[in-house]
């Protein structure tokens, strides 16, 4: 029994080393090998290694693919054109852009060195010393600008860059990028061109051309003010309008007033005339145009365009002058004949001869005619010269109308004055100006209604105003004839209208009487069916002692 016990605690011990260090000998009498074991060991963890390893390294090449992607749809992207080379300058690959440039292939591109590319195009000398400064020294450039005539793309402007990939590392790959900035030296140079005959016109125009900030100071004057004023451009610049002593004392607020209007109304040419004087000492007439830019930033400024009308001004005074002693001394002799005419013309009546009596008659249409020509030139002189004259008093307006109509009915008989007035209605002004007006508005009605039956006027009276109103139903007028046909000397080019005789002034005086008497005037009109001229006039009528013609002043 004990034996097997100890066989048995023999058996348990198999493989385990005795208290001397000795392994113990198995009951068999063999000792077991363990190295295999522990090498199997050593290589599975080895692998396991290895895989780790190769895993990482696949996720590092999948990154390193996607960035190489990336940065290859990133070049391929870009609007410069760009060439990869070694560092002896043998291109290596170039993207899309760089062959749309040059119009040429891969084949024709890659493998070739950039001295002998199209035939030697860019065998440039700046660009070559540049580029064997990067070989030599890995100095790089940038903003090259070469215009270069290349013999698949033409003449063509670039921007050059030029640097190493590696910038530490000499024999690192070379790029070279080309930024095609043709167009825009183009637009650079027509531009520059654009200001150098701006500047030329500016420096030459008989105007003259000065910039003013806001508050009046001169910031430029062109040459031209030398001429025209004899004052040196510096002489100016730096002055102020407020300060200006060239500037004639009455018309010192009246250009202000342009200014300050012209910076009220940007984008917007404000007109006017005042006198400036010259250096020695005598005053020129200046037309000036004024024009805000001060929303600009270029400009910054109220751009103000001098005209010198001095001569033109002096020759419309002797040309007014000269109508108004004409138009005087014709109407003396013209009355004269008038006189003669009726008198004749009653004499050919009583003694029975009609035929002279009609002929007379017809004479003394055209004195009409030659008088109402003399007395529209006079007044338009005296318009011109501001010295047209009126009497305030009160008058019916009614009593006048009727009386008017009266006396024209008697030149026609083809057509019938027809009257439908309001109310009556006192009037405070010129009786004889207010007859002037309505009755070249009724004369215009029955001449261009040649075919008319009728002309009607009417009156619509209110609280602070009555309007007149002459309708005709003759040649009418084009409507974008309406807002000129108050202009002076203004008629209209058409067959059918011109064959009626005027001056185009009786309109234009009819304006100024109505407009001068604190009035409205205006005109409808349809092609082919007729006019109707309206006048606004106000009216005077006692009210608590105010005077409604002017309201500031009080009644006696």
């Amino acid at each position: 029994m004990e034996r097997k016990g100890a066989q048995k605690k023999q058996v348990s011990f198999a493989g385990k080393t005795n208290a001397a260090g000795q392994q113990k000998k198995p009951a068999n009498g063999r000792v077991k090998n363990e190295k295999p074991e522990t090498s199997r060991e050593a290589l599975q963890s080895a692998n396991e290694e290895l895989t780790t390893i190769n895993d990482e390294l696949s996720i590092r090449n999948a990154e390193l693919k996607g960035a190489n992607d990336y940065t290859g749809m990133i070049i391929e992207s870009l609007n410069d054109a760009l060439l990869i080379m070694t560092a002896d300058l043998k291109i290596k690959s170039a993207n899309k852009s760089f062959y749309r440039s040059f119009k040429l292939t891969p084949d024709q591109t890659e493998g070739t060195y950039l001295f002998d590319l199209g035939g030697g195009m860019f065998h440039i000398p700046r660009l070559r010393k540049k580029l064997k400064s990067l070989q030599t020294k890995n100095a790089g450039f940038s903003d090259l600008e070469i215009t270069q005539t290349f013999t698949t793309a033409g003449t063509r402007t670039f921007l050059l860059n030029g640097f190493r990939s590696l910038p530490a590392i000499p024999g690192s790959t070379i790029i070279l990028t080309m930024q095609d900035i043709t167009s825009r030296k183009e637009m650079e140079e027509q531009l520059m061109e654009n200001e150098e005959r701006f500047r030329l016109l500016v420096q030459n125009s008989s105007d003259i051309i000065t910039v003013f900030s806001e508050d009046g100071t001169v910031l430029y004057e062109s040459p031209a003010i030398e001429s025209v004023l004899g004052y040196n451009p510096n002489e100016r610049i730096g002055r102020n309008i407020n300060m200006d002593v060239i500037v004639h004392p009455e018309d010192k607020e009246h250009k202000l007033g342009l200014l300050k209007k012209a910076a009220l109304h940007p984008d917007t040419n404000i007109t006017g005339e005042f006198r400036l004087r010259h250096k020695n000492g005598s005053y020129r007439t200046i037309d000036a145009i004024f024009r805000s830019f001060l929303n600009n930033k270029k400009i910054n400024g109220i751009i103000a365009n001098y005209r010198d009308i001095t001569d033109r001004k002096i020759l419309e005074q002797q040309k007014d002058d000269f109508i108004g002693v004409a138009s005087h001394e014709l109407k003396t002799p013209v009355t004269s004949i008038k006189a003669y005419s009726q008198i004749l013309e009653e004499l050919f009546k009583k003694s029975g001869d009609t035929r002279s009596a009609e002929l007379v008659s017809k004479m003394n249409l055209q004195v009409d005619r030659l008088t109402t020509l003399i007395v529209d030139l006079l007044d338009f002189n005296r318009i011109e010269g501001n010295q047209l004259k009126f009497r305030e008093e009160s008058y019916a307006l009614n009593e006048l109308i009727t009386e008017l109509t009266e006396e024209l009915q008697r030149t026609t008989r083809q057509h019938a004055i027809i009257t439908r007035l309001d109310r009556p209605v006192q009037m405070k002004g010129d009786r004889y100006r207010t007859g002037q007006v309505l009755s070249n508005l009724l004369n215009n009605a029955i001449k261009y209604s040649p075919k008319g039956k009728e002309v009607i006027i009417t009156t619509a009276v209110d609280d602070r105003q009555v309007t007149i109103a002459v309708q005709d139903f003759g040649v009418g007028i084009e409507k974008e004839h309406l807002n000129k046909v108050f202009e002076r000397f203004f008629r209209v080019a058409e067959p059918v209208i011109n064959t009626f005789s005027g001056l185009g002034l009786g309109l234009y005086i009819a304006a100024e009487i109505v407009r001068r008497q604190n009035g409205k005037i205006w005109v409808t009109s349809e092609k082919g069916k007729g006019s109707t001229f309206y006048v606004s006039l106000p009216v005077f009528k006692y009210s608590a002692g105010i005077n409604i013609l002017h309201p500031g002043k009080k009644v006696d």
